[in-house]
């Protein structure tokens, strides 16, 4: 099945390079925890890129290893400076950043629970 729709479709560059790393930038490492979250980007990163094909010039149809391959390279470019910026630092949502999936939880009785 993957041989035949490679046949059709082409060879999609960076989708395995840049959807893991965005995932685990905000998920972490732990695969257990981002495997699903990376199947879920990784099919919304490409269905985003089809719909860019499809629309900037509408009559006719770009190819989705163009539009990934741009848009790959430039998300790529930006992971490589926020490395080089932040090292292995998570990116963490939300107005609290001391609160996150990866930070203790507080004790009631004050302490910390690991």
């Amino acid at each position: 099945i993957t041989a035949s729709i490679v046949v059709v479709v082409g060879s999609i560059s960076y989708i395995g390079l840049i959807v893991p790393n965005v995932v685990a930038m905000f998920k972490g490492d732990k695969i257990r925890g981002a495997l699903v979250d990376t199947a879920l980007f990784g099919a919304l990163f490409v269905l985003v890129c089809d719909m860019i094909g499809r629309v900037v010039i509408f009559p006719y149809e770009l190819p989705i290893e163009l539009i990934v391959g741009i848009l790959g390279s430039l998300i790529f470019i930006g992971l490589l400076f926020y490395r080089l910026k932040n090292g292995r630092k998570a990116v963490r949502l939300g107005k609290n950043p001391g609160t996150s999936c990866c930070s203790p939880l507080p004790d009631l009785k004050g302490g910390e629970v690991s």
